[in-house]
């Protein structure tokens, strides 16, 4: 991956979860919700730059609330 990849998925994953309302983030529901959401523009965004959607699954441990 380089690193104009990884540039492009941590704005993908921030894009996501810019646009979510705070009880959506602090929710279960809605977190699982969101975690749909950033595999889906993930494999997008993937998809525009090797031709596959190569992301599986996508896994966070901990949200942090500010």
């Amino acid at each position: 991956m380089t690193s104009y990849q990884v540039v492009g998925v941590g704005n993908a994953i921030v894009g996501v979860f810019g646009k979510e309302q705070e009880d959506s983030i602090k929710s279960l529901t809605g977190r699982e919700e969101i975690r749909l959401k950033i595999l889906n523009q993930l494999n997008e965004l993937m998809k525009k730059e090797t031709g596959a959607a190569v992301v599986q699954d996508v896994l966070f441990t901990k949200y942090l609330y500010q």
